[in-house]
């Protein structure tokens, strides 16, 4: 795989129950050029059952499952330490996208805007 525009980073541990809305969340983006790297923390619910699936369906889902838990921030640097992308998108796996086109907006301002560092997203809570 080329390198990716964006590294979406998901680090997750015992979302089993939310993480297919996520991941479909990514998936279903207008913007294509991304990774999404999911980092298991070990978990112990449905997580490596539903990433089995996930990952043969689209060779953009890199996915690793920790043998021990690293703990939350270990876990964000983890998957900050293999993002292969030119910018990073957190996305936790109890979070979703609600825009198909999140991903183009946050990356069309990045690249017309070489002032601007750091993009987000009105959330809902």
């Amino acid at each position: 795989m080329n390198t990716p525009q964006i590294s979406v980073c998901m680090p997750t541990y015992n979302y089993g129950r939310y993480l297919s809305q996520a991941i479909e969340s990514v998936l279903s983006q207008s913007f294509a050029d991304f990774e999404l790297l999911i980092a298991d923390d070990c978990s112990y619910d449905s997580t490596d059952e539903i990433m089995q699936k996930y990952r043969r369906q689209d060779p953009r889902i890199a996915y690793i499952r920790h043998d021990k838990n690293l703990g939350m921030v270990p876990n964000w640097n983890y998957c900050l330490r293999h993002a292969k992308g030119k910018y990073i998108k957190f996305l936790f796996g109890d979070d979703f996208f609600t825009s198909p086109q999140t991903l183009q907006m946050m990356f069309s301002v990045m690249e017309n805007d070489d002032s601007i560092s750091l993009v987000s997203t009105a959330r809902r809570i």
